[in-house]
This record gives C-alpha cells, sequence and structure tokens, in this order.
C-alpha cells in the first residue's frame, strides 16, 4: 500500500520565479524577510495550512529557520496543530556544497537553527 506524506519547503522569501543569482553574493542578494516577501510568504503558509486542516490531511513544514526571527509568532499561529510537524531546513538555506568546507560557515548554520527553534535551551 502507498502513502502519500505531503511536505513543503517553506522558505520562499524571494522572487523564486526569477533566475537565480550567479555573483558571489548570491541567494542572500536577493532575498527578503521584510516588507512584500514576508506577507506574500505568509499568505502562502496560511492557504497550504487552512486546504490541510479543511481536509484533515496531515503535512510537514520545512522551515528555513531565520524566518523565526522575522514571522515566529504569525508562523506559530498559522501552523500550531497537531496535524503539522515541523522541521528545520537551515537557518539562512546556504549552498552547502559550496560551504561544506568552511566549517564555521557550517557552524553557523547549525547553531543559529538550533537558537532559532529553541530559544531557551542550552547552546550545544
Amino acid at each position: 500500500m502507498s502513502f502519500y506524506v505531503a511536505a513543503y519547503d517553506t522558505e520562499a522569501v524571494f522572487a523564486w520565479w526569477e533566475p537565480t543569482r550567479s555573483d558571489a553574493a548570491g541567494y542572500d542578494a536577493y532575498l527578503s524577510y521584510e516588507g512584500e516577501p514576508r506577507e506574500t510568504f505568509l499568505a502562502g503558509a496560511r492557504a497550504v495550512a487552512e486546504a490541510h486542516l479543511g481536509t484533515e490531511t496531515p503535512a510537514t513544514f520545512f522551515i528555513v529557520a531565520k524566518l523565526l526571527d522575522h514571522c515566529g509568532s504569525e508562523l506559530r499561529a498559522i501552523l500550531d496543530h497537531p496535524s503539522f510537524d515541523l522541521q528545520c531546513h537551515s537557518y539562512t538555506h546556504p549552498d552547502l556544497i559550496g560551504i561544506s568546507a568552511d566549517e564555521k560557515n557550517l557552524r553557523y548554520e547549525y547553531l543559529c537553527a538550533h537558537r532559532a527553534q529553541a530559544p531557551n535551551h542550552p547552546p550545544l
């Protein structure tokens, strides 16, 4: 028997339909956690959550943890339901292959993601 698991990459705080930048600044150069991109992101998360709640269908949301710094309370209001499983998708969604040799950046991604998800938890 097959099962379908709905899972969402919850991180679109940029115009994802535009070509990816290839300059040195890369991903960070064209995303925003404020203004219209933030509101569009929240509206999308809300629409997906409402669709799942309306059909009583569970879902997993993989969240870029930096979003919690900018709209954590709003996301909590949208996704705080037992049908939803929340997982971490890194802190800033870096190119992990590109920074794989850079232990400092990898550690930053891991520790910041951990802090954003569990601010009252002791450091690792």
